[in-house]
């Protein structure tokens, strides 16, 4: 019988032995020849490395003693990638048992301790950045990520978005020569939809108009971008409002000539 040494020095190039399917007496065998084999090869700062392959994917598997080493081959077990791989795999199409229920602020606070002073490589970096790409969140989920970091605010007195001078200094005129009533920035603040967690820039709740006041981050090659078009959606089939909008860059600077139809 040709019997395979299961230790290698660190950085060998032997060829990788394989023990799947061997019985008990050939792995008695094969131990024992490694223990004279081990005590023949000693080196210097390197010590013994006992070695097998996985039996899935072939790849080596170290292990600090010989007795861990005949347990696995016994137990014909395989590497943590291909077991995490399977595990993976038996999950699918089961409930979570975890899902719905709260960390705890012990639980929260043991991870946040764990995770500081980790620097994750550029190739981890850019896994975890193509794995979001393509990808396009939910109404539903974007509203539950603006309602949580609104309650991650909630310590603050009082929170409001950033606010444009010259938009609340047109609403003012704008309700001085109309006699309208509405919500801005300086006046009494900018309008909150809660179930939405949208603040506008004007809102008028008698005539139940809406009016945002667009700088240049709206647009992009012209256009409104998408993400204030779908915004836009959103408020009107909540609100059952009239929606206008004031573009900062094509306003002839008359600001009273804005018109309601």
């Amino acid at each position: 019988m040709n019997n395979k040494i299961l230790w290698e020095e660190k950085n060998s190039t032997e060829p990788k032995p394989n023990f799947v399917n061997k019985s008990e007496s050939e792995m008695n065998d094969i131990t024992k020849n490694t223990e004279i084999e081990s005590k023949k090869n000693v080196c210097e700062n390197t010590g013994k490395i006992w070695k097998r392959n996985c039996p899935k994917c072939g790849k080596d598997i170290s292990y600090s003693t010989k007795y861990v080493l005949i347990r696995a081959i016994k137990r014909n077990s395989f590497c943590s990638f291909c077991k995490g791989e399977n595990i993976s795999k038996s999950l699918i199409g089961k409930p979570s048992k975890i899902k719905g229920i709260p960390f705890t602020k012990e639980h929260k606070d043991r991870i946040s301790k764990a995770l500081k002073g980790i620097i994750r490589s550029e190739e981890s970096c850019q896994k975890m950045s193509n794995s979001k790409k393509g990808k396009k969140a939910s109404v539903e989920s974007r509203i539950k990520r603006r309602i949580n970091r609104i309650k991650d605010l909630s310590h603050l007195k009082k929170y409001n978005p950033v606010y444009n001078k010259t938009a609340c200094e047109y609403f003012k005129q704008l309700e001085l020569k109309i006699g309208w009533d509405g919500y801005y920035a300086t006046k009494n603040g900018e309008y909150h939809i809660k179930d939405l967690d949208y603040w506008v820039d004007y809102y008028e709740p008698s005539k139940n108009i809406v009016i945002e006041w667009d700088e240049r981050h709206h647009y992009k090659g012209g256009k409104l971008r998408e993400w204030d078009v779908k915004r836009q959606e959103e408020i009107v089939k909540h609100l059952g409002c009239s929606f206008y909008r004031i573009n900062e860059l094509t306003n002839d600077g008359d600001m009273l000539k804005f018109e309601i139809k």
